[in-house]
């Protein structure tokens, strides 16, 4: 992680600057942080990380970024958890008859958590 504050005006108190570097060499500078970002800013210093985790779904600029991210994980998840499943496609079935719908849910919950909170 880099830092850089050497242009930062911190006479009237604390200030932040939000740099945003993209693969394809985009750097994106703001030093005016809106209330979303403030908030984030904050709950990050204080670790309420699932705070962080909702705020920063929320906030415009960083929607974007978590899109293509997510998308990815749940599909790997999905992905490791259909390979476990291989024991139904060789169930009979009356096996499957009684494959309910709750049991599929709990194996969701631990196999695929990013699944499962969208749910």
């Amino acid at each position: 992680m880099q830092y850089n504050i050497d242009d930062l005006n911190t006479s009237k108190g604390a200030a932040v600057k939000l740099v945003i570097s993209y693969p394809r060499e985009e750097v994106l500078v703001t030093k005016q942080i809106d209330e979303k970002g403030r908030s984030i800013i904050r709950n990050i210093a204080l670790k309420n990380w699932a705070t962080v985790a909702k705020a920063s779904l929320r906030h415009e600029l960083l929607v974007p970024e978590f899109k293509d991210v997510l998308a990815h994980e749940v599909a790997n998840e999905f992905k490791d958890y259909t390979k476990s499943l291989r024991s139904l496609k060789e169930s009979s079935p009356d096996q499957l008859a009684v494959f309910s719908n709750r049991t599929v849910r709990k194996k969701v919950k631990i196999h695929c958590p990013l699944l499962y909170s969208a749910l």
